[in-house]
């Protein structure tokens, strides 16, 4: 019994090594889609700014603009897939961290039931080997 507890604690340890790592991933993919969200608001800011001020003296300067413009418009058509993306994999990664955890919950609830029930054991195995001792006292009252 001893060596099964043992082997669910090492288990529990696995558990938690790979709740730490889930945590880890959950936490890169979060940061990840903060920083597309950012650069997204900044292409949008960019081409916000390039349009606002339209005083183009020369039709090479406004041809330059447009082009530009189109570009800024399917870079951020891109950038707005890749959001998507990094918000589903966000997703995915804090499914994993609680399902990490729900195992690593179990493992540590049947360890401790465990090691109860190997406590209380051993507690009877002792009453059970103890001599029975009578008071001296048994027929006389206090």
């Amino acid at each position: 019994m001893k060596q099964q507890l043992a082997t669910q604690r090492r288990i529990l340890k696995v558990r938690e090594t790979l709740r730490r790592v889930a945590i880890g991933r959950a936490m890169d993919a979060q940061s990840q889609l903060e920083n597309l969200e950012t650069r997204s608001d900044q292409l949008v800011e960019l081409r916000k700014a390039i349009f606002d001020n339209l005083d183009c003296d020369e039709g090479q300067s406004l041809a330059a603009r447009m082009e530009l413009g189109h570009r800024l418009v399917g870079a951020d058509d891109q950038m707005s897939l890749a959001v998507a993306n990094a918000r589903q994999a966000v997703a995915d990664k804090d499914r994993q961290r609680v399902a990490a955890h729900v195992e690593r919950d179990a493992m540590r609830n049947l360890v401790e039931r465990k090691t109860a029930a190997m406590t209380k054991m051993k507690d009877m195995k002792i009453a059970a080997n103890l001599p029975f001792r009578r008071s001296n006292n048994q027929g006389q009252m206090k």
